[in-house]
């Protein structure tokens, strides 16, 4: 059956409404403008969704950040990995990179950003430090 003209137009007016409902960074009464949204920072870094591509942007050296850690470095807990991990090593966030790992190695958490623990491998004479992801590991035990 023919929509008739004054259907269509209710139709394209919910439609408006509904979309307007379900962007989730503006809310009612906020003049924030669609070029400010864009340039806005993701809360993570998106790093292990794989479902997603990798970003072309090249990326762009920030503060120089120490890559080993000292010998006493404070350590928050100790994690073992669940899960096998690869990545370019030239990758970074905030200055360290992300550390890959097999199945079952240990690894010295010492800070935490969102999703992502700064940590360093038990097995590392060097004392690396990068970023692992805690939903591939497990803790083992909490520091005091």
């Amino acid at each position: 059956t023919a929509q008739r003209p004054a259907d269509l137009k209710s139709m394209s007016s919910r439609m408006s409404f509904d979309t307007a409902k379900r962007s989730p960074s503006v809310r009612p009464g906020s003049a924030v403008s669609s070029q400010t949204q864009q340039q806005q920072e993701p809360r993570f870094s998106g790093m292990f969704n794989s479902a997603m591509p990798m970003s072309d942007a090249p990326v762009s050296p920030g503060p120089m950040s120490p890559q080993y850690a000292p010998m006493d470095t404070p350590v928050m807990f100790v994690a073992a990995s669940l899960f096998e991990f690869n990545i370019d090593r030239a990758r970074r966030e905030a200055g360290y990179p992300y550390l890959t790992y097999v199945e079952g190695e240990v690894f010295d958490v010492v800070a935490q950003k969102g999703e992502l623990w700064l940590a360093k491998n038990q097995d590392d004479p060097t004392n690396s430090l990068g970023w692992i992801w805690e939903q591939h590991f497990v803790i083992l035990s909490q520091e005091s």
